[in-house]
């Protein structure tokens, strides 16, 4: 019984990140209504994502909370270079180009990786 309920979790938890994702566009083009740039749009999804992360691990797992200080820098780097550029430049398309367009290039782009790798790295 138990490997029911951790697979409905598990299930539970894929279709709310899933329309979590889903509606990222979508809620992105009605919040430029109000902001202006890509930039901030990024730091309200940040700190937004911040406190329901913190919120989360405070309730359902605390031990999660403890990292190590050697591994601070690790976080901070990851987290604005890759979560940040990758945010301003997603809600930047999305201001660009529109979302239907943004929406295509983020999920084809293991495509052109691949295709890029094999073309410019000879990767197999």
């Amino acid at each position: 019984m138990a490997n029911k309920d951790a697979l409905r979790k598990g299930y539970g938890l894929i279709i709310t990140g899933a329309t979590a994702l889903g509606m990222l566009g979508i809620v992105g083009r009605l919040l430029y209504r109000e902001i202006d740039t890509p930039v901030t749009l990024v730091q309200y999804r940040a700190f937004i994502g911040m406190l329901v992360l913190l919120a989360g691990l405070l309730i359902f797992a605390r031990p999660l909370l403890v990292i190590r200080k050697k591994d601070i820098p690790f976080f901070a780097f990851y987290g604005l270079l890759s979560i940040g550029l990758n945010s301003f430049c997603y809600f930047s398309a999305i201001q660009k180009i529109g979302i239907s367009l943004a929406v295509v290039l983020l999920y084809t782009y293991p495509v052109f990786l691949m295709i890029l790798s094999a073309l410019f790295l000879k990767e197999s």
